[in-house]
């Protein structure tokens, strides 16, 4: 007989913890707040990052093994307008982060958070480490919906934080689709996931 897995409390408040963070970077994200990586800062990813990186295949994005001219290209293209540093400068000082596994893992947190709304049928894959991802799949594709529902521009839609367009367009999805779209919730869905295999392990 089918028996509903229940939590426990401990379990119960590290999967709110999960909803508590994805609720926050996606009012970052609806707000506009900027990022610090590594000492430096820089603003949310638009679409226009987004092809700009692609079309001239920033590793960081398009997938592969990216070296120094990724991450100065990523960072010089997002830095805020905060970041004084000269350019030289500030690509020394990447250079030296790069030697930290935490700065990797931070950018690479920095990319998963920008797409964290993006369907699972966008046409994007999302691996641990990169974006494989052709904009005339799926950008041209939310930007057409968007405008459409909206009567935003195409400037205003590139323009936008990504992570902001994509929150507007799973609810827009499910407007369209009903029962047949679920809003997702990946950082959460993956903690119950999680604490969910630690009762299976521990039944075994």
């Amino acid at each position: 007989m089918f028996k509903a897995v229940e939590f426990d409390n401990t379990a119960q408040e590290r999967i709110k913890e999960a909803a508590d963070l994805e609720k926050r970077l996606r009012l970052e994200a609806l707000i506009g707040l900027e990022s610090d990586i590594g000492g430096i800062k820089i603003r949310q990813m638009t679409g226009f990052d987004v092809l700009q990186l692609q079309y001239v295949e920033n590793k960081i994005i398009v997938g592969g093994v990216p070296d120094d001219s990724d991450f100065a290209h990523f960072f010089w293209l997002l830095k805020s307008k905060e970041e004084k540093r000269s350019q030289v400068k500030l690509f020394h000082f990447i250079i030296k982060k790069m030697k930290t596994p935490e700065f990797i893992k931070e950018v690479y947190d920095y990319i998963d958070h920008c797409f964290l709304d993006l369907p699972t049928f966008g046409g994007v894959s999302k691996g641990n480490s990169s974006y494989d991802a052709s904009s005339t799949v799926w950008l041209n594709g939310i930007i057409d919906n968007i405008a459409s529902e909206y009567g935003w521009t195409y400037d205003q839609i590139l323009s936008a934080p990504l992570a902001r367009i994509l929150q507007l367009y799973q609810y827009l999805l499910k407007r369209q689709l009903g029962d047949k779209y679920k809003i997702r919730n990946p950082i959460t869905a993956q903690a119950s996931a999680s604490e969910l295999n630690k009762i299976r392990n521990n039944d075994g």
